[in-house]
């Protein structure tokens, strides 16, 4: 889900960079960070790879997810919220917030249903971008920016903190998927745009458990300086709980489709 959205968000302020007079540019100077211990990076590679595998190679896990992605601009700050249920290896199921507005999506192998306008309907395709865990091996060509930060815990859970931060130009230039390759695109030969970029900061952080290797957390940001006014800034929130709790459940597929038939 964090992806894409991001992607989107990076992608317009780009292309709204574009529409920004050209000359000298006073960009705000970046705030202090963390002192942080260096890290194998191919650990940190294994570890990712090995949490991607652990959640997706297990047919029966299911756990719950809480989050937010929420955009600030200057004093304004817009957020949606995100709850919900995988049940390995075919049920997703989404219950959302979007600028205020009620939003439910449950993907079941290849069918998928969203709840709008106080009814369930049939989807055309599955929405890949609702799900939390897609994407994180998109990670895996920065781990040479890897940090590990101290051991934390998550719900009680022992976790291993792992941090990518990388300049914009830096996370364009080697983003392999084809959402990166088109904002490849759209900045190549651009000064102002490259000036931006240099000066863009991206950031996320990865909780992977300790024991068992499953991912727990994670927050991304991205932070753009928008010229002699401050920063424009997106926040990718998700926790990841009650992994194989019996209690977690979806809406019922056959209910679902009753209600529609109606």
């Amino acid at each position: 889900m964090g992806r894409k959205i991001m992607l989107t968000f990076l992608l317009f302020i780009v292309l709204t960079a574009c529409t920004n007079p050209s000359g000298e540019k006073t960009f705000p100077k970046p705030e202090p960070t963390e002192e942080k211990m260096p890290i194998d990076h191919q650990f940190a590679k294994n570890l990712i790879l090995q949490s991607v595998e652990t959640t997706h190679a297990n047919k029966s896990i299911r756990f719950s997810f809480e989050g937010y992605v929420a955009n600030n601009i200057q004093r304004r700050r817009v957020t949606n919220m995100y709850k919900g249920v995988f049940i390995g290896p075919d049920v997703l199921y989404v219950d959302a917030s979007l600028m205020t507005q009620p939003y439910k999506y449950l993907q079941y192998k290849n069918n998928s249903y969203y709840y709008n306008q106080e009814k369930w309907w049939r989807g055309n395709q599955n929405i890949e971008s609702l799900n939390p865990m897609k994407g994180f091996t998109d990670w895996i060509p920065y781990l040479d920016h890897a940090v590990q930060l101290k051991q934390d815990k998550i719900l009680s859970e022992p976790c291993i903190p792992i941090q990518i931060k990388l300049r914009g130009d830096e996370w364009i230039q080697k983003g392999t998927n084809t959402y990166l390759q088109e904002i490849q695109k759209t900045v190549k030969n651009k000064h102002d745009l490259d000036t931006l970029l240099k000066n863009t900061e991206v950031t996320t952080t990865i909780w992977i458990s300790k024991k068992e290797h499953l991912l727990y957390q994670y927050k991304t940001t991205i932070k753009l300086p928008v010229p002699s006014a401050g920063y424009m800034e997106q926040e990718i929130y998700f926790r990841f709980i009650k992994y194989n709790d019996p209690g977690i459940k979806a809406p019922k597929i056959e209910e679902i489709e009753k209600s529609i038939n109606q």
